[in-house]
């Protein structure tokens, strides 16, 4: 399945606080488990939200209960999926209840004056944005709340309507590794986030430059990761096998990774050869100096 979507904001945006599922009794006291239901993405103040996938907009506006401040949900069926999105603590609403909006529609803006911290900001600027499911999934984690049960966003609109994952691959650096919007280190290419040490993810795209690897996330946002980086081995990865957890890739993928890899190997002994008999030579100008 592969669906039309957009990120929910500027694609500068950068994950912060809590995860996901994290729990903090004092920040979420009414829900349940005190697990934190969303994702927290942070842009310029006033930066543009937009919609995800197209639907009709079922809420937009401000909301006393439930710390969202100003809010919008947008009901979606997308290729038979019935889902919502939610998009809290905005300074700028512009679309109504009934509208229909198509994905990447601009429908408000990101709060930034604390000042309006109830209705807009919360306790700083950013988006706080959700995935609201009908019926509890079986296939994953889920926090059950008021308005239906949220899963992890980003994670779930990758893997229910993209492309299958080509790589499959774990964060092995004990540092974890940066998300960048381009696959080098550069000013143009901003940090929007990071995996931690063992996070397991898909992975769309190798790319090779110079004795680098860059790995394009499975993502709804195009955002890479270095695999190996100046010598240094950070994640492990290898092409989705056919039947695999992740799911099937094309024959000639493997068969062009393994050749890739026999040719790291070759230069690799080839070095080595190099090495060992410089190291010989060495040994028999000793030699020949003792023997004189």
């Amino acid at each position: 399945m592969s669906a039309n979507l957009s990120f929910p904001t500027v694609p500068t945006a950068r994950q912060i606080g809590v995860p996901w599922g994290g729990v903090n009794k004092s920040l979420y006291p009414a829900s349940i488990g005190h697990r934190h239901t969303g994702y927290d993405l942070i842009g310029p103040t006033r930066c543009a939200i937009y919609a995800v996938a197209s639907g009709v907009v079922t809420h937009a506006g401000y909301e006393k209960a439930h710390g969202y401040g100003r809010h919008i949900e947008i009901s979606h069926d997308v290729d038979g999926v019935i889902f919502r999105t939610g998009y809290a603590h905005l300074r700028r609403v512009d679309v109504k209840a009934g509208q229909m909006v198509t994905a990447g529609e601009q429908v408000g803006t990101q709060g930034g004056d604390l000042w309006d911290a109830l209705r807009g900001a919360s306790l700083g600027a950013h988006l706080h944005f959700e995935v609201i499911l009908p019926e509890a999934p079986s296939d994953r984690d889920y926090i059950e709340t008021y308005r239906g049960f949220v899963v992890e966003p980003l994670r779930w609109l990758t893997e229910t309507f993209l492309p299958k994952s080509k790589f499959k691959g774990r964060v092995i650096s004990k540092d974890g590794v940066k998300m960048r919007l381009y696959p080098e280190v550069s000013k143009r290419a901003a940090r929007v986030g990071g995996l931690p040490y063992n996070a397991e993810r898909g992975f769309a795209e190798e790319l090779r430059v110079g004795d680098d690897i860059w790995l394009r996330l499975n993502s709804v946002r195009t955002v890479w990761v270095a695999a190996r980086y100046e010598s240094e081995p950070l994640v492990d990865y290898a092409p989705v096998s056919v039947g695999g957890e992740i799911g099937s890739v094309d024959v000639s993928v493997q068969i062009a990774f393994l050749e890739r890899l026999i040719a790291d190997i070759d230069e690799h002994l080839k070095d080595t050869h190099a090495f060992l008999d410089r190291q010989a030579k060495w040994v028999d100008e000793r030699r020949q100096e003792l023997e004189l």
